[in-house]
């Protein structure tokens, strides 16, 4: 007797879900005795809208198993940040406790205690210094809010708009996951950035930028296998990381990278607010890149191979440099402490406080985000404030070029 998968509880165990959305196309039920014109017609629209109903869920199931972890701890980053925002976004209970806050600061690094003069410039500057720092803290709020969903969502809508196409009502968006895939945060950033530009693109750049999260998304789940007639055979799984590659060449190619140069911490903060999303989601591509290059494949560039290298580099290195500027602004240690406190201090020196803290983490997460902010700027040697991107993407792709030139030269000389 074939199973009648319609009638089920609407509270389905995750085998009982993926089984509607595998095997229950609509087609199933032309294969139905005994049954009337219009009772197959309610059956089928059930099955639809069944599936529908379910779909989000679907979806948060195949998320889940890219990566449940991710996402839980982004849910703890918006918690924690959600819970300092109500408490200190206020300058004035802010300022209640800064001079006890100040000196916490300033004794887990080792600092000597300050003169009551020291104490009131300090105090005089702090109220300018935590605007820029609670403005810091509401962009990255912004960015992880849209960020914890963003995938999801678009799972979401483009599943439901292929359930309700004609005639492909069984198919399912994507048959499987890899589970915990390599690249869930990447993918997570690439949905991310199109959430929050997708106001501003017409209709036509809008599909676009779809189908690319959904060739990314294929392409980081490849899939070969069948649940017809029953077969529970594991699929076999695989990731190919040449398409997706290409699917962010383009993307990087087209890039202005000007829009990420800035003069001032004003400006930096309207720029990572306007052009973080974008940059962490083109930045993505350098851990597939290098992934594959592990392998001892290489990327076959549509385009130049250099070139495209020289501007993945450039796109890291200004994203690194964007994180750590943010790490310091968003932490309270930037209102706290005076730059001559810890900003003029050697690598060396500020490994070491980086050090002394990290042996006693209770308490201390905010110091240590802002060291690990000062120590990632310290040790980078390209782009900062003032400095022009696409200078040093040029530098980059000469120093490419005269080092293919040498290899080239090297296998004649050999030859």
């Amino acid at each position: 007797m074939q199973e009648d998968f319609v009638y089920k509880e609407r509270k389905m165990a995750e085998n009982e879900l993926l089984s509607l959305h595998k095997r229950s196309a609509i087609s199933q039920t032309e294969q139905l005795q005994g049954v009337s014109r219009k009772e197959l017609q309610a059956r089928q629209e059930e099955i639809l809208n069944r599936k529908l109903a379910t779909s989000d869920q679907y979806v948060v199931n195949r998320i889940d198993r890219m990566s449940g972890y991710a996402r839980q701890l982004l849910s703890g980053s918006m918690m924690q940040l959600n819970r300092y925002l109500a408490e200190n976004s206020d300058y004035r209970s802010f300022a209640q406790q800064s001079e006890d806050r100040m000196m916490n600061a300033r004794g887990r690094l080792g600092l000597g205690a300050l003169y009551k003069t020291q104490l009131g410039k300090r105090k005089r500057r702090m109220e300018k210094k935590h605007g820029v720092h609670i403005r810091a803290n509401r962009i990255r709020y912004q960015y992880l809010g849209v960020r914890k969903n963003a995938l999801k969502d678009h799972m979401t809508r483009v599943y439901e708009e292929l359930l309700t196409k004609e005639g492909r009502e069984g198919e399912t968006y994507l048959p499987e996951v890899i589970v915990q895939n390599p690249y869930f945060e990447e993918l997570s950033d690439f949905a991310t950035w199109m959430s929050g530009e997708e106001a501003q693109w017409s209709p036509a750049k809008q599909e676009e930028r779809e189908r690319d999260l959904h060739q990314l998304l294929v392409n980081a789940n490849r899939f070969r296998g069948s649940y017809e007639n029953g077969d529970s055979g594991k699929p076999e799984m695989s990731i190919d990381r040449q398409k997706m590659l290409s699917i962010y060449e383009r993307n990087i190619m087209a890039v202005n990278l000007e829009a990420f140069d800035y003069q001032s911490t004003e400006e930096f903060l309207e720029k990572y607010r306007k052009e973080y999303p974008r940059l962490k989601a083109f930045a993505g591509a350098k851990k597939i890149l290098d992934d594959l290059e592990k392998t001892g494949e290489q990327y076959e560039s549509r385009g130049g191979a250099n070139a495209f290298r020289a501007r993945l580099e450039t796109l890291s290195e200004i994203c690194a440099h964007y994180e750590a500027g943010i790490k310091i602004y968003d932490s309270d240690c930037y209102v706290l402490l005076s730059r001559k406190d810890l900003g003029e201090k050697s690598l060396r020196d500020l490994e070491a406080c980086k050090a002394r803290v990290e042996r006693n983490r209770r308490g201390s997460g905010n110091l240590l985000q802002y060291l690990e902010g000062l120590t990632a700027l310290k040790k980078s040697r390209g782009f900062k404030m003032g400095s022009s991107a696409e200078q040093i993407c040029n530098e980059k792709l000469k120093m490419l070029k005269k080092m293919e030139e040498d290899r080239q030269r090297r296998l004649k000389t050999r030859a």
